[in-house]
């Protein structure tokens, strides 16, 4: 998540869609995100902060970010995010997962194959376990309960040159070319996101994403 004053921009960072390539140039325009106790504190209780004074979290919700700055304060900025094909986006949680910093986790994914991981992904959450652990779909990122869109704009990853530029340009910002940041690195280069699928596997990230292929355009044919 990046929040710009100066301008008038929030970047609602949906895990595992080009986001660190994005947040390296869209970081430094953004108000800083530093976390004393006492910020740390005050993002956990229900009460309304004006945007200089929240402290709001890399993969916060667009519904978390709007209720932290209240909706008014929220829909006065141009909001914007990026998704990915839901297969494809699958298989890249999947095989970061098994180099992912929490060793627990990472040794917990890299002892299933794809199958399993899917039916791991699809379980509750523990009380403290991190949301990205069993990620929900990019939907969840980017709507209301009632299933409204919170951003303006949403670009996506297959075609990310073209919408970064049409971003930048309506943000009035230099050109900047994007460059691939924080790629999964266990994941063969030359294996193609496809491989990794049959038909249980179709099934259940097409109930995973359900929402995701609707809202967003993306056919279901691999």
């Amino acid at each position: 998540m990046i929040l710009s004053l100066e301008h008038n921009f929030i970047f609602v960072h949906v895990p595992k869609t080009a986001g660190s390539a994005m947040t390296k140039h869209l970081e430094p325009l953004g108000l800083p995100q530093t976390r004393p106790f006492w910020r740390s504190l005050s993002r956990k209780l229900p009460t309304v902060e004006k945007p200089g004074k929240a402290y709001l979290r890399q993969h916060d919700t667009a519904l978390k970010i709007m209720t932290k700055l209240s909706p008014e304060v929220f829909h006065k900025f141009h909001r914007f995010a990026v998704v990915r094909n839901p297969y494809d986006h699958a298989v890249s949680h999947y095989e970061f997962m098994k180099t992912y910093r929490h060793k627990k986790y990472a040794r917990a994914i890299a002892g299933l194959d794809f199958e399993g991981y899917l039916h791991y992904r699809m379980q509750p959450a523990g009380l403290f376990e991190k949301t990205f652990v069993r990620l929900p779909n990019q939907s969840y990122y980017l709507t209301d309960p009632s299933g409204e869109m919170l951003v303006n704009r949403v670009m996506k990853f297959e075609t990310l040159d073209t919408d970064w530029a049409d971003l930048t340009a309506f943000l009035k910002l230099p050109s900047m070319s994007l460059a691939r940041i924080n790629q999964s690195q266990s994941k063969p280069k030359n294996r193609s996101y496809q491989s990794y699928y049959n038909d249980t596997t179709k099934a259940l990230v097409d109930q995973i994403y359900d929402a995701d292929f609707a809202r967003f355009g993306y056919d279901r044919d691999l």
